[in-house]
């Protein structure tokens, strides 16, 4: 597979903004990953060829979804998919949080490598973190819809809206979301993956959510 082509002709049907840089710094961030996983365990994807399809492309295709201009990615791990919506919407303000020291000195070398200005780097427990509100809140593969709603409502603002990025959508969980929110759920236009889907929630007093729909 030819990976830089095949960004070109995802962010082209995505209909996203890039040029010669944006695609050497996905492709960068992913060697970085490969390079760093050997000796911090930052995903269990060794294989170069799938973390691009199942994880890079997947975090990228969440990008056209996003509204608001302070977006955070609760859980980041390896940075996915905090640092692609970073490189790719430079104009709005991503922090990545997570409680793992190594992954979170990971995450704060990416920034420094790629000279992401943008990024801001946040070693806690979600719990524990109690001083910013957020427009954007994004998740992926972090728990239950009831729980990720209970651990971040603190953070997020009265207008913001929940990006959840769910392998499988149950039914069940939607049917129990509280009564003041709204949601929105589809599949991420990822052509390499039949289990990458995005609920998105927000107060109901929130005009309708993504762009794409």
């Amino acid at each position: 597979m030819n990976e830089k082509r095949t960004l070109e002709q995802v962010l082209n049907k995505l209909d996203v903004e890039f040029n010669e840089e944006t695609i050497s710094l996905l492709l960068n961030y992913q060697e970085l990953v490969m390079k760093w996983n050997k000796s911090y365990n930052l995903t269990a994807t060794r294989d170069p060829a799938e973390f691009f399809t199942r994880h890079l492309i997947d975090s990228i295709c969440l990008t056209p979804h996003i509204i608001g201009e302070n977006i955070i990615d609760v859980g980041s791990g390896s940075g996915l998919p905090g640092i692609p919506l970073a490189i790719l919407l430079p104009q709005k303000k991503i922090s990545l949080l997570d409680s793992n020291g190594k992954k979170a000195r990971f995450l704060t070398q990416v920034k420094i490598d790629l000279g992401l200005k943008n990024v801001t780097v946040i070693h806690s427990r979600v719990e524990k973190f109690q001083e910013h509100t957020y427009d954007g809140l994004v998740t992926r593969a972090f728990s239950s819809i009831e729980e990720t709603l209970s651990l971040l409502e603190h953070l997020r603002s009265p207008k913001g809206v929940y990006y959840l990025m769910k392998g499988n959508l149950l039914t069940q969980e939607l049917q129990s979301l509280p009564a003041k929110f709204q949601s929105i759920s589809s599949k991420l236009e990822n052509e390499f993956s039949n289990e990458s889907f995005l609920v998105e929630i927000s107060s109901k007093d929130v005009p309708k959510m993504s762009r794409s729909h």
